[in-house]
């Protein structure tokens, strides 16, 4: 095993040992990106925040074939919905987020990759689940 996949395996045990208990809820009603991310906080926690691989699957899995809103946004700087950090991604081939619109936010495909939409599309959406509720 060369540095850098010995280097990508420890950090996805790392996520993976620290995000083990992430869980995800589809809200099956249509809104705004700010209005679903408003919804999620006031209910959940937030909007999907995507880590890794596995999490972008527990939330395509979720959307049940439906393109929804996870917590990506870029205003000006792209930074998840809950403050993380952006790391991961999973854009779709040829989708550049760093270009065009100052103002963009994410959405799941339905085929599981992300796609930059105008925050006023209105769309289902992912939660993160709150940890009150285990």
């Amino acid at each position: 095993m060369n540095t850098i996949n010995l280097l990508d395996f420890l950090i996805s045990m790392i996520e993976h040992a620290t995000r083990q208990n992430v869980s995800f809820d589809l809200v099956d009603k249509e809104m705004s990106w700010s209005d679903a991310q408003r919804y999620c906080r006031e209910n959940f926690l937030d909007l999907a925040t995507v880590k890794n691989t596995g999490e972008n699957q527990q939330v395509h899995e979720k959307a049940q074939s439906k393109r929804v809103w996870i917590g990506l946004h870029r205003e000006p700087h792209i930074y998840w919905s809950d403050g993380t950090k952006y790391s991961f991604s999973n854009w779709a081939s040829g989708m550049n987020p760093f270009r065009g619109m100052s103002t963009i936010c994410a959405a799941l495909t339905r085929s599981g990759e992300w796609k930059t939409l105008s925050c006023e599309t209105r769309l289902p959406f992912d939660c993160n689940e709150s940890i009150s509720r285990y």
